[in-house]
Formats: structure tokens, C-alpha cells, sequence
């Protein structure tokens, strides 16, 4: 009975009703989009990460070898490689018997010599031949089970038990589940989108169904006075809001469905992953299935409380009674108590960033109205009509009018705090980590011997574009308050191979080192530690107690400019030769190349990995792009949900003024019939959409700042340079801003007294 009498409702409904009724299904469903795509994002990081678990050391250890008594194990060390500027995973293997069976995706273990290489890595060797003969010769392909997406390129190769055991340890089984995924920026951006994507859409079924409650006004009067008990109207009203509900929940399922290709390119992470990996639970797709609908009927029968105690109560003004003041107080509360814990830095992390967040996204929405009230008493100070009106709207609904704009202050709030907390661009840090300087290159070469090094330098020096190359020995000096990297070798070959142009090799030291780190090492009794033995052995054997294993640390002279938070460049340099040092005890790890000339960066790359399978090979750009990468994927995420939110916020708007227009139906048509121009009424309407849109958006812009500034004040951290990159929010604010003025066009050319929507 209820489903036959809402279906001749809405049969009967007219124009007005049949938009909001639209705008209600399309809540259902942005809402049912949003969750489903917030629950599949963990879902398909962890998939990728299942699929590559065997390429790391099982979480129990009880899985490790001993060469000595197990007649089964296997060496997995993975590498990372570069083929025109395109990430490759490299996963060296090497196995002694046949016991461990190789893991889904790949069919066979490759012997030494051999690789199997994906798909997409096929395709990048095929239009770059010239590195063809990096990874060996290929005999297979690996299938879906073992990558993380369709355009991951990765190579499995073969290798020997001799070249893996300084670098792997041998073990008796794969792994075949990751350890949960984390990621403390992953969670944070998550739970932001919580707020900036979800709560918007929930705040939109309010205010269409309050819209709906205003539209239906007189048809639930005459089913009053029909007889129609106040049960029959509240079960109307929540049939309606169940089926536009349930037929939302069913089209954002299948617009999920449809739009996870589009969404797993956009996800964090390189490569994107499958799209069947986007695939919540199926509890968690139960739970939304079943408590959408009820949110949104239990905020349709809210909203329509009020109509079904008074159903015949004809609202001539749509004047709301809920004060605006002592909630902005609150607000303002808020909003100094998330800059006070800013600046105080009581709590660290992702915790005080989300309480942050929290305190200054909800002072932000509590504002929302005071500042909407006083926006429509400012402008009934005009003597413009359009003005006086919007203004009066704005100052009699200011709750109605900050529902609308809420999604779009919350979306510039997040995204603001999200740019200032989290820069970007290395060179904008003050003591950046990254200080590799461009044109050089980084050779870790762990597994080889101090013969096997020189012949490699040797064959770098021959290549053509190669213009310096140069042997380290790597070490550590524990002074007590950061460790400093320390680099043996010959002070001219390292500098110019590594472009360290501030060091003066012409003069007698014997060491060099930072000002900052110049009174650490004024203690005598300090030793360069971690040096590699000169032989080689398994990574899982013990030390020789035989074995040097430190070097005195010689007088130095500051000269070097390298950050304390520097990671890949030294923080002391010693000439072994001047400072009489005997360094045949130790080998060295890491060979520097200096070169401009992409050719012969290929070349270098295919060398290293040709003489020893487990080198890392790092340029200045791989070596940022590993620092900042990921958090570079993650503005892109953020910008895209931000720019998304406003998809929520055009509808909200839209809903919003189409609300205000039904209660004002009234009053609109005894003004018009007056001979105010409809024009007039139009622009007003567009006026009480824009005004408070931009000052919501610019307000949420200054207390995002305001609120980053405070922590970063606390954490000594960079600023906002990275604002400019919000650069694509402005034309989403304007196109929301359209869009919600359209609802303007639901004001008749003429009035229409006697047909008042609502009334």
C-alpha cells in the first residue's frame, strides 16, 4: 500500500518535487560512491602488497636456512631499476635444490642467466633495445598473481647462491601474506576524506529532504484533512526516502563498478592496481547496503517531524529559530584551541594533525552560520533590491545557507592543511635530505669484491659520456647525537665524481667535514665504524673477531656543506693516502659516476647490473622521487577528492537555494505581484548562493592556514609553497557556484498566487 501510494505521489509530483526527489536519489548514491571507494582503497593497497609478499623475508623467522644442515632454501633479494625513467622491480633469485615451489605468478624459478619479465616490461624492453641485455635472457612471463597492477614492470631473474649470500638470506618458504599495509599519510588522507567526502553527502540528504518535506506541504494537508492519520504520513514520508535511498545505493554500486579503472589510476602508488583489487568486504558492502538507507530515511522523517505535528501550518517566512551566536562562540573556541595545541605541540604525528583537523574542521562549520547571518545583515543595508532580498534570506536561514556551502569550506580546509603539513618539492626544505647533485650517480655494489669494484670503475671510465667515476669505502661515525656518514677514498676522484666542488683537494688536509658536526669530532677517541670487511662473506655469518673493523678519525677541516638530515651524501671525507690510513682490511661499497649524457646513464645502469645483479643505481631524480614520491601521488589524490567534494557541494547548493525558494514560495509571489521584476528575484537568488560560498571558501582557506602555520611553528617545518597547487579548486568553486545558482531558474516569469509549491 505505501509503495503504490508514494509511486502515485511521485506520478503526480510536479517539477520542483521531481528535482529534489533526483537530488535526493543522487545523495544515495555520491554517498554509496564514497564509501565503497574509501573501503576498497586499503583493500587494493594491501592486495598489492599480498602479491609481492613473497619478494620479502617472511614475517617468521623460524622460515630462515642454514646452509649447513637444510637441503632446500632460496635467496629472494629485490633491487630497483629505471628504463626511461619508468620504475622497474628487479627480484634477484637463486635456489639451492628443488624444495621451495615459486609463488602464484610465476612458473618457474629462473636458472642464473635467465629472466622472466611482465608484461608491460616486455613492451618497455621492446621500444628500448638498448637495454635489453640488462636483465638476461628471457624464458617466461609472470602473470597477474605476482604484480601489483597491469602496467607494473618487473623482472625476476635468475641469479647464483655466490652473488645473493652477502646481500639475502637463504630461506625455506615463501611468504604469501603481507604484513598489514600502513601508512601514517595513507591513514591521515583517508580519514580527511571521511570528513570532506562523506559528511557532505549526509548533510545533502538533509537538506533535500527538508526540501522534499517543504515541497510536499500541501499534499500532506489535504491528506490530513482526507482523514489520514499522522502514522500514514510518516510511513510516506519514509517510503519516499527509502526508495530513492535503496534506488541511489544501486546506481552508486554500479557507478562504483563503472568507475574503478577510472579510480585505480588515480590511487596512490605506483603502479595503480587491477581493478577487481578495488573490492571492499562484503561485510562492509552489507553495512552500507543496509545503513544508508536508514541514515537517510531516519533524516527524512527528522526533517519532517515538524510537517507531520502541524501538517495544515502554512510557514510564510522561512525564518529559522536556531540561534547563530552562542555555536559560533563554540566555534571560535575550537578554532583557538586546535592553534593553541598547534603551537604547543602537546601531541606528535598523525594524532595531533587529525586532532588538529578535527578541532578546526568542526569550529570552521559552526562558524558557517554566524558568518551567514552577518553577511544578510550587511547586505539589507543596501538600497540595491536584489541585495535587500538576498540578505534577508541569507539572515533568516543562515543554518540552511551553511548546510550548503559546508562541503566546499571543508574541501578548501582539507586540501589547505594537507599542503601546508606535507611539502613536497625537496629544494623548498630548509635542510633537505636529498643533496645529490644532478649529473651524478650512486652505485651500491654490496655483494662485490674490492677486484671486482676497480674492474667495474675501470669499465665506467670507458664509457663514452662518462666523465669521472670513483670507489668509496662507507662507514659511520656515532658521535652521540646524529651519526655521520663518512667516505674513505681518494679526495679528487670523489669530489669530481660527485660534484663535491667545495672541497679544495689541493691543500694538505686529510679530512674534511661540516661546521656542523666540527665539535663532534673533536673528540680523539672517535672511529669510523661499518666498514665491509675486504672479503666477502654471507650476509648471516658471524663477524671474525680477527677482522679490523674500524678506523681512527683523522683531523678534519670544515668545508663540506652537506645537511645534518642529509642521507645521501657525506658528512665526513677522509683521503686514506694523507691521512696514512691502511684501508686493505676493508672494501669498498659504493662507486660514484659523474655523467650528463642519458646514453650513457643507460649504459652505466647496464653495467652495474651486469657485474653484480644487487647493485642500486641512484640518480638525484630516483633518489627524490623516493624521498617524495608517494607524497606527491598523495596530492594528487587529495586534489582530485577535493576537487570531487565539489561535485557535493554544486548539488548541496542546488538543493539549498531550491529549499529556500519552496518556503519562500509565498512571500516570493506577493513581492513579484507587487512589481518586483523576476530578474531581481533571480539575481538574488544568485546572490544569496555566492556571497556566502566565497566568504565560506575564503574563511576555510585562512583558518587552514592558520591551523598548519601553528603546527608547522611547533615542528620547525617548511610553509606553504605548495598553495599554489590548489590552483584547480578555483574553477570547482565557480562551477559549484553555477550550479547551484541554476535552482533561480524555479522562479515563474509571473506570479502564481494561487499555486504556491508548498503552500
Amino acid at each position: 500500500m505505501t509503495f503504490w501510494l508514494v509511486s502515485r505521489l511521485w506520478r503526480g509530483a510536479g517539477p520542483v518535487q521531481w528535482a529534489l526527489t533526483a537530488v535526493l536519489v543522487a545523495t544515495a548514491a555520491l554517498a554509496a560512491v564514497v564509501l565503497l571507494a574509501m573501503a576498497s582503497v586499503p583493500a587494493a593497497f594491501q592486495s598489492q602488497e599480498d602479491r609481492l609478499a613473497w619478494t620479502q623475508f617472511p614475517r617468521d623467522w623460524t622460515a630462515q636456512a642454514d646452509p649447513e644442515t637444510t637441503a632446500d632454501y632460496v635467496y629472494v633479494h629485490p633491487v630497483v631499476d629505471y628504463v626511461a625513467g619508468q620504475r622497474v622491480t628487479v627480484v634477484n633469485v637463486a635456489t639451492h635444490g628443488e624444495g621451495v615451489a615459486p609463488p602464484a605468478g610465476i612458473p618457474r624459478f629462473p636458472a642464473p642467466g635467465e629472466t622472466l619479465i611482465s608484461p608491460a616490461l616486455q613492451d618497455a624492453l621492446a621500444q628500448h633495445p638498448e637495454v635489453s641485455e640488462r636483465y638476461g635472457e628471457v624464458v617466461g612471463e609472470i602473470s597477474a598473481d605476482s604484480l601489483r597492477g597491469p602496467n607494473h614492470l618487473m623482472a625476476v631473474r635468475g641469479a647464483t647462491e655466490q652473488q645473493l649470500d652477502p646481500v639475502a638470506v637463504p630461506i625455506t618458504e615463501l611468504s604469501h601474506e603481507a604484513a598489514p599495509a600502513s601508512s601514517t599519510t595513507l591513514t591521515l588522507l583517508l580519514s580527511l576524506a571521511g570528513v570532506a567526502l562523506l559528511v557532505p553527502p549526509l548533510l545533502l540528504a538533509y537538506t533535500a529532504t527538508s526540501a522534499l518535506t517543504q515541497a510536499h506541504r500541501r499534499r500532506m494537508a489535504n491528506l490530513v484533512i482526507a482523514g489520514a492519520p499522522a502514522a500514514v504520513i510518516r510511513r510516506i514520508v519514509a517510503g519516499e526516502t527509502l526508495m530513492a535511498s535503496i534506488l541511489g545505493i544501486l546506481l552508486g554500486g554500479a557507478a562504483f563498478l563503472g568507475l574503478r579503472p577510472a579510480l585505480a589510476g588515480l590511487l596512490v602508488g605506483e603502479p595503480a592496481p587491477f581493478s577487481s583489487d578495488l573490492t571492499p568486504a562484503w561485510l562492509l558492502v552489507l553495512l552500507i547496503a543496509a545503513g544508508l538507507p536508514l541514515i537517510v530515511t531516519g533524516i527524512g522523517l527528522r526533517t519532517a517531524r515538524s510537517a507531520v505535528r502541524q501538517p495544515l501550518i502554512s510557514t510564510v517566512t522561512a525564518r529559522e529559530q536556531i540561534p547563530t551566536g552562542w555555536p559560533a562562540a563554540v566555534g571560535f573556541l575550537l578554532l583557538a584551541s586546535a592553534l593553541t595545541l598547534g603551537w604547543a605541540g602537546i601531541f606528535s604525528g598523525t594524532r595531533q594533525t587529525l586532532l588538529l583537523m578535527a578541532l578546526g574542521g568542526t569550529g570552521l562549520v559552526l562558524v558557517l552560520p554566524w558568518l551567514g547571518r552577518r553577511t544578510g545583515r550587511w547586505m539589507l543595508s543596501s538600497r540595491r533590491p536584489a541585495l535587500v532580498l538576498s540578505g534577508g534570506w541569507l539572515e533568516a536561514a543562515p543554518w540552511s545557507t551553511a548546510r550548503g556551502v559546508v562541503a566546499a569550506s571543508l574541501a578548501v580546509f582539507v586540501a589547505t592543511v594537507f599542503v601546508m603539513l606535507n611539502p613536497t618539492a625537496v629544494a623548498a626544505l630548509p635542510y633537505p635530505v636529498i643533496q645529490q647533485p644532478p649529473g651524478t650517480v650512486t652505485i651500491e655494489a654490496r655483494a662485490l669484491s674490492t677486484d671486482q669494484v676497480s674492474a667495474l670503475v675501470d669499465d665506467l671510465r670507458q664509457i663514452t659520456g662518462v666523465q669521472a667515476a670513483a670507489s668509496v669505502i662507507e662507514g659511520t661515525v656515532q658521535t652521540g647525537q646524529h651519526p655521520l656518514t663518512a667516505w674513505i677514498g681518494d679526495c679528487r676522484q670523489i669530489a669530481t665524481a660527485a660534484e663535491l666542488a667545495e672541497i679544495n683537494c689541493d691543500d694538505s688536509s686529510a679530512a674534511w667535514t661540516t661546521p656542523a658536526a666540527e665539535a663532534a669530532l673533536q673528540d680523539p677517541s672517535l672511529q669510523v665504524t661499518g666498514l665491509a670487511p675486504a672479503t666477502l662473506r654471507s650476509l648471516t655469518a658471524a663477524p671474525d673477531p680477527d677482522e679490523t673493523e674500524s678506523l681512527p678519525v683523522p683531523d678534519a677541516s670544515p668545508e663540506l656543506r652537506t645537511a645534518t638530515a642529509a642521507t645521501d651524501r657525506p658528512h665526513l671525507i677522509i683521503d686514506s693516502a694523507r691521512a696514512g690510513l691502511d684501508v686493505s682490511d676493508f672494501r669498498p661499497t659504493l662507486v660514484l659516476v659523474r655523467t650528463t649524457d642519458p646514453a650513457a646513464l643507460t649504459q652505466v645502469r647496464t653495467a652495474a647490473l651486469t657485474t653484480d645483479p644487487t647493485s642500486q643505481v641512484a640518480t638525484r631524480a630516483t633518489s627524490q622521487e623516493g624521498y617524495d614520491g608517494q607524497l606527491r601521488e598523495y596530492y594528487s589524490l587529495m586534489l582530485w577528492g577535493a576537487t570531487g567534494t565539489f561535485l557535493t557541494a554544486a548539488a548541496a547548493l542546488f538543493a539549498s537555494a531550491l529549499t529556500g525558494i519552496v518556503r519562500r514560495s509565498t512571500s516570493t509571489a506577493v513581492v513579484q505581484a507587487m512589481g518586483t521584476p523576476t530578474r531581481t528575484l533571480r539575481t538574488a537568488v544568485l546572490l544569496s548562493v555566492s556571497a556566502p560560498m566565497a566568504l565560506g571558501t575564503v574563511l576555510a582557506l585562512l583558518i587552514g592556514i592558520s591551523c598548519a602555520s601553528s603546527l608547522l611553528y611547533s615542528l620547525g617545518s617548511p610553509s606553504g609553497a605548495g598553495l599554489i597547487g590548489l590552483w584547480p579548486l578555483v574553477p570547482a568553486i565557480i562551477l559549484a557556484t553555477a550550479a547551484g545558482a541554476t535552482a533561480a531558474l524555479a522562479i515563474p516569469k509571473s506570479a502564481r498566487l494561487n499555486e504556491l509549491p508548498g503552500e
